[in-house]
């Protein structure tokens, strides 16, 4: 009533929460039905995950709740092949299922599962991307490795460059030609981080590998036709 002088009391239209005018303990303007002030009323309110990316993402939700996520995790594997076939691991989550996107190769096995086999088949930078479903069906984000692609091993010069041992344990030998002699070189660990790097100064080089955790390496040596990648395997 907008001739109304005294307070009395409201009737609501059901489901509209309206603002009835009126001092309670020098408080402010009471809202009655909406106690969060947010335009919806007490009873209509909706509790859920209000982040559409979430699997539990409720559309209807009013006020937010607690949301749940597909948990991401690296892909493990040699980001510079030395061989064109090559094993690439997700973490597994029991009941998931995991749908594989290859880029300059073709995935050979392993779709669906958290481990495949990649053939790479063309020279460059090439991408591996993987996307979980969990047993609830709900999708998480893709999480992509991209790989670098050589397949410029110079087979005339090969022969012409011995690595021994191999398997190795406490060090390892390169043995070059004479004209192979400055050619800097690189040692990557099977996540494609460098762990050494130096230049062949003679036609002998002898690599300490005490501190290499056993695995694969790949060594990568510059000569002036191009890079020429070895594998090297460290066993104890």
């Amino acid at each position: 009533n907008i001739f109304a002088t005294d307070e009395g009391a409201c009737i609501f239209p059901d489901g509209i929460c309206e603002t009835c005018s009126g001092q309670q303990d020098g408080t402010g303007i009471i809202v009655d039905n909406d106690a969060d002030n947010d335009g919806v009323c007490d009873n209509d309110e909706i509790v859920g995950c209000t982040d559409p990316i979430a699997c539990n993402y409720e559309p209807l939700a009013t006020d937010a709740g607690d949301c749940e996520y597909v948990d991401t995790y690296s892909i493990t594997g040699n980001i510079v092949p030395i061989v064109l076939n090559e094993t690439y691991t997700y973490t597994m989550t029991m009941g998931s299922t995991y749908a594989w996107t290859c880029t300059g190769g073709t995935i050979e096995s392993g779709d669906g599962t958290n481990t495949i086999e990649v053939l790479w088949t063309e020279a460059g930078i090439g991408e591996l991307c993987v996307t979980e479903t969990n047993s609830d069906g709900c999708v998480g984000d893709e999480v992509c490795l991209e790989v670098e692609i050589l397949l410029t091993n110079i087979n005339e010069e090969i022969t012409s460059i011995n690595i021994f041992p191999n398997p190795a344990s406490t060090s390892v030998t390169i043995s070059i030609d004479e004209s192979f002699i400055n050619s800097n070189y690189q040692l990557f660990d099977a996540q494609g981080r460098m762990v050494n790097e130096g230049v062949l100064t003679g036609t002998n080089t002898t690599l300490n590998t005490t501190d290499l955790a056993s695995g694969n390496y790949v060594i990568s040596i510059g000569t002036k036709e191009g890079l020429i990648r070895e594998q090297i395997i460290i066993q104890r």
